[in-house]
């Protein structure tokens, strides 16, 4: 009996080893999706954004003790920028500028964090809110986080989001299909999402992204990356980050064909076996027969 099991044991190891062959070839994309009162974005090379009618407000020098006309409607503090308008505003993004968007109110914020062009670092961009949702999605290529950190005075928080990560690998490539969720959950208010490298220092990984104003009142944020050694980064207010990645097991239980050829493998390895068994007991009964 020893060599029959043996001979089961190797059946075994034989679909493992299939199994893992058809899953050979993986391409993975994640994708972040969120309602979200801010993001913070880095470029990587040349993005276009028209932004229309907006205030600039830029830092001043050196920083005056009082406002210089409290009684002016002022979009940014006179003590510390100076305000000029611009009626038709594009603005060539290089790579390297870093940008933060945030939601306030009526009007959109847009915070120059790295200096870009004649608009040095802390500029602010004061954007009106229904003008901005009317020109469409403001689309990049670089990376991405999806809303602030929870914290007092906190104004670019995510609202409602998930993520998802899509695989293809040589078995979902022969039967036509492009790719299968893997993983998938939900985004919670306040939380920060990221797509990072899987490495140890974690720096969050190059993509495609696009942010949309919708109804006014909040961003639509979609980012992908298509870096298959990559990982989704969670973090919210008092709990360590949550590393997202998926492994083997997500894999085999995502793809329906690789369950179906599976099963199908375990129950010809089980035929096999049981039919080893009854020529083996066979040729014991005519063996000890008279």
């Amino acid at each position: 009996m020893r060599w029959l099991d043996a001979v089961a044991a190797s059946l075994i190891l034989s679909i493992l080893a299939a199994l893992l062959w058809l899953n050979q070839g993986v391409s993975r994309t994640y994708i972040l999706s969120a309602q979200t009162l801010g993001a913070d974005i880095t470029f990587d090379g040349r993005n276009s954004w028209f932004l229309g009618a907006a205030t600039l407000c830029t830092p001043r020098q050196t920083a005056l003790r009082r406002s210089p006309d409290p009684a002016t409607a002022a979009q940014c503090d006179g003590r510390i920028y100076e305000e000029s308008e611009e009626t038709s505003l594009t603005l060539e993004w290089q790579g390297g500028n870093q940008i933060s968007l945030r939601h306030d109110g009526s009007r959109v914020l847009l915070v120059i964090r790295e200096a870009q062009g004649q608009y040095p670092k802390g500029t602010i961009l004061v954007l009106p809110a229904t003008s901005l949702a009317g020109l469409g999605a403001m689309t990049f290529a670089g990376t991405m986080q999806i809303g602030e950190a929870m914290a007092p005075g906190a104004r670019g928080l995510l609202l409602e989001g998930d993520y998802t990560v899509r695989e293809s690998n040589r078995l979902s490539a022969w039967f036509g299909r492009r790719s299968d969720v893997v993983r998938s959950g939900a985004l919670t208010y306040g939380d920060t999402a990221t797509i990072v490298s899987d490495n140890r220092d974690m720096q969050a990984a190059q993509g495609f992204g696009q942010v949309v104003l919708i109804d006014g009142d909040r961003f639509q944020a979609v980012f992908r990356s298509a870096e298959d050694g990559a990982a989704i980064r969670i973090d919210a207010l008092g709990v360590s980050e949550a590393i997202i990645k998926p492994d083997v097991i997500d894999t085999l239980l995502a793809s329906p064909y690789l369950i179906v050829i599976g099963g199908i493998l375990g129950v010809l390895a089980n035929l096999i076996s049981l039919s080893f068994q009854f020529i083996d007991r066979a040729r014991k009964d005519r063996g000890g027969s008279p």
